[in-house]
C-alpha cells in the first residue's frame, strides 16, 4: 500500500518551526508600543495603595458621568489630608458656589465667637433711682430700671452693674445729679469688677440748683467683666444722688 505510514503508538508527531512573516513582527511590535504609551498616557505605573506614590506631572482625572469624579471613604480617620507647599494653599477650587456642609472654623484668625450678627445690638440703657450717699464713702450706685438692653448686659445676679456678654472693647457713659449743696465735691466714677477706673469727674457743689455730672470711658472687658457706678461726696452729711443714666456699648474686639 502506497502513502503515509501508520503511527505507531507512542510516537511524538513533529511539527515543523515557521518562521514569522516580516507583517507579523511588525504587527507585534505595533501592539507592544501601543500599550506602553497607554500606560504612561494613564500617568505612568499604577497607584499602589499603602505605599508612598510619587508623581512628577499632574495627574488629571476626568469624569464624563453626572456623578462626581472621585469618592473617597475612610472608616477610621478623615477620608483626605490635603498640605501645600510652603506658602501655598492646600486646594484651591474653581467655583464661587457654596459648598453645603464645608464650614470654616477661622475667619482672618477669629473664631466665630468673636464676631456678632449685624442685627443684634450689645448695648444697654439702664437708670436708678434716687440714693441718700454717706459723707465720704465710695457707694455704688443702684440700677432699677432698664430702657434697652437685646444682649443682656443687665443680670439679676448684679443688678447695679453692666457685664460685658463677650470679650472685647465697651465704651460706657453715666449721668449722675446731686440734691442742691454748698460744701464740699461731688465724684463719679466708672468702675470695673476687677477695680479699674474706666473713667472719672469731680466738680464743686452746687448751692443754686440741682448739679449733674457726666462721666465716659473705655474699656477691654473679657466676657463676664463687669462696670459700675461709684459715687462719692464730702458735704459733711448725707446727700442724695441720683443715676439719670447709665449706658454700655460694645465696639470692637
Amino acid at each position: 500500500m502506497t502513502g503515509r505510514p501508520e503511527q505507531e503508538s507512542g510516537d511524538l508527531v513533529k511539527t515543523p518551526f515557521r518562521r514569522p512573516s516580516a507583517t507579523l513582527l511588525v504587527a507585534l511590535l505595533a501592539l507592544v508600543v501601543a500599550l506602553g504609551d497607554a500606560t504612561y498616557a494613564a500617568g505612568g505605573p499604577s497607584l499602589l495603595l499603602g505605599h508612598k506614590n510619587v508623581a512628577h506631572k499632574t495627574t488629571k482625572l476626568t469624569s464624563k458621568g453626572k456623578g462626581p469624579a472621585l469618592t473617597l471613604k475612610s472608616k477610621k480617620g478623615p477620608a483626605v489630608a490635603l498640605r501645600g507647599g510652603a506658602g501655598q494653599p492646600p486646594f484651591t477650587v474653581g467655583s464661587n458656589a457654596v459648598v453645603p456642609g464645608l464650614n470654616a472654623d477661622l475667619l482672618d484668625g477669629l473664631d466665630a465667637t468673636a464676631f456678632e450678627r449685624a442685627q443684634t445690638s450689645v448695648s444697654a440703657v439702664v437708670s436708678g433711682s434716687s440714693l441718700s450717699l454717706v459723707n465720704s464713702t465710695n457707694t455704688t450706685l443702684p440700677v432699677d430700671h432698664v430702657s434697652y438692653d437685646p444682649a443682656g448686659m443687665h443680670v439679676a445676679s448684679a443688678p447695679d452693674f453692666l457685664v460685658a456678654p463677650r470679650t472685647g472693647t465697651y465704651v460706657f457713659s453715666a449721668t449722675v445729679a446731686w440734691t442742691s449743696n454748698a460744701t464740699g465735691f461731688r465724684k463719679v466714677e466708672l468702675v470695673t469688677s476687677n477695680n479699674d477706673t474706666v473713667g472719672y469727674v469731680v466738680a464743686p457743689p452746687n448751692s443754686g440748683a440741682q448739679l449733674a455730672q457726666n462721666v465716659s470711658g473705655i474699656a477691654h472687658l473679657s466676657a463676664g467683666d463687669s462696670v459700675h457706678v461709684v459715687a462719692l461726696q464730702s458735704s459733711g452729711g448725707n446727700l442724695s444722688a441720683t443715676l439719670w443714666t447709665f449706658e454700655g456699648a460694645y465696639v470692637g474686639p
